[in-house]
């Protein structure tokens, strides 16, 4: 089996739950959504959009971690634009696997020969997680599976797994893998106030989701008072039956340091306490720049 994915690399999990935990990261290639009202001036106005996804000379790029990261759109639609295939890297499962392993080793100190403890530091014996991202990852199940069973077969399971989605597909063949992994979900459905995608919120399916695995919620607000108005709508039919331990978390838009910083941001954190949400900030954003592969 190959993997089409856009990019694999290592960095701290930068947004919500985990916070600053060291991880190896999966971006596969595809998503069933585009959300370009991120950004945007009007979110709900389709005619408005500036996308420069659409409009970049691609040919000037070999590799898609050249790209710069967009500030209007999806920031990451690299991921899953077909405009992008032509610098979509494909690997088999055992070539993928290699080279994780090779970046855990490089990047964050980790022990290939020390097998069963690959995904503990070998001195601070801290974990470090695998995280499949994208696009949307649970498009992938099946490589999921693979990519989990193959380290299985090398005696490394992962320890922690995030899944990282927009919560509209369905567990399927990922339940089937070989891992003892302990595995969490980091849930972002799509407002359309602010994603400008109509109907991404399945609130039936999370509570699918509450009863598989441990995680958290994670919405993308703008401060609009159309955007809060939407998160009370969902928020009715969610809050009686998320589990405790699950986390609300709310996310300022913007996919650059600029964008993360300011009177809005501060404003929509503000806001978001006092709703009784947890705020999460793009950390990875101010420590690496506006960089793909962070």
């Amino acid at each position: 089996m190959d993997i089409k994915y856009s990019e694999i690399f290592t960095s701290f999990q930068g947004e919500a739950g985990f916070a600053g935990m060291p991880t190896i990261w999966v971006r596969f290639f595809g998503c069933n959504l585009e959300c370009n009202g991120f950004g945007q001036k009007n979110p709900m106005d389709e005619s408005t959009y500036v996308l420069p996804y659409k409009t970049i000379d691609i040919s000037k790029y070999k590799t898609l971690e050249e790209l710069p990261v967009f500030e209007h759109g999806c920031d990451s639609s690299y991921s899953w634009s077909k405009r992008f295939d032509s610098l979509v890297h494909k690997k088999s499962v055992r070539e993928l696997v290699d080279k994780l392993i090779a970046l855990g080793e490089a990047n964050l100190g980790l022990k290939a020969d020390n097998k069963n403890g690959f995904w503990r530091h070998p001195v601070t014996n801290q974990k470090v997680q695998l995280c499949f991202t994208g696009g949307e990852p649970m498009l992938w199940q099946k490589q999921m599976k693979a990519i989990c069973d193959e380290f299985k077969e090398r005696d490394m399971s992962p320890l922690q797994i995030t899944i990282e989605t927009n919560g509209t597909k369905p567990f399927k063949d990922f339940h089937s893998m070989s891992t003892t992994a302990d595995l969490y979900l980091s849930v972002s459905p799509k407002l359309f106030s602010v994603s400008g995608e109509r109907n991404a919120v399945n609130v039936k399916l999370l509570e699918d989701y509450f009863e598989e695995a441990s995680g958290w919620l994670k919405f993308v607000v703008n401060g609009t008072d159309a955007c809060w108005e939407e998160l009370d709508m969902y928020m009715k039919q969610i809050i009686p039956i998320i589990p405790s331990d699950w986390h609300i978390w709310v996310m300022p838009v913007g996919a650059t340091k600029e964008q993360q910083e300011g009177s809005t941001i501060a404003k929509i954190s503000n806001e978001a306490m006092k709703r009784g949400y947890m705020v999460a900030t793009r950390n990875h954003t101010y420590v690496f720049g506006n960089v793909i592969g962070s």
